[in-house]
């Protein structure tokens, strides 16, 4: 489902091949896959559109960032709130302990990650 990514960044298959395993043997780690990959999908946005000025950006820090946010929002039609919950969940997940597989909560992040990358692909590869 995401062979295109192969094509844009080696790093992001091999994230989402994790995501995907994770999902298949329901870790209660999924989450936490899926906030990695986001926020390398935004460091790579980042690294093409030059918004921060930061190389060590966590998702957090690419949510507290209002400028960022307002570009995901506007150009590629994206809501911050499902970020923010990825984000607060996995934080709970590494740092509070909490762990648990919530299929609807893995199912809808995974959507927006896919619908995500899609939209990214659609907007800095367009002569492809």
């Amino acid at each position: 489902m995401f062979d295109f990514v192969k094509n844009i960044d080696y790093t992001l298959i091999r994230i989402i091949t994790d995501v995907e395993n994770n999902i298949k043997v329901r870790n209660g780690y999924t989450m936490v896959a899926i906030q990695s990959y986001c926020e390398m999908l935004l460091k790579y946005i980042n690294s093409k559109e030059n918004i921060i000025k930061s190389s060590k950006l966590s998702l957090g820090d690419f949510l507290n960032n209002d400028t960022f946010m307002m570009i995901i929002e506007k150009d590629l039609n994206s809501e911050s709130l499902q970020l923010s919950r990825i984000n607060n969940i996995s934080n709970d997940i590494k740092h509070e302990g909490k762990s648990g597989f919530d299929k609807k909560e893995i199912e809808k992040s995974y959507r927006l990650i896919y619908s995500l990358f899609s939209l990214v692909k659609l907007i800095l590869f367009k002569s492809e």
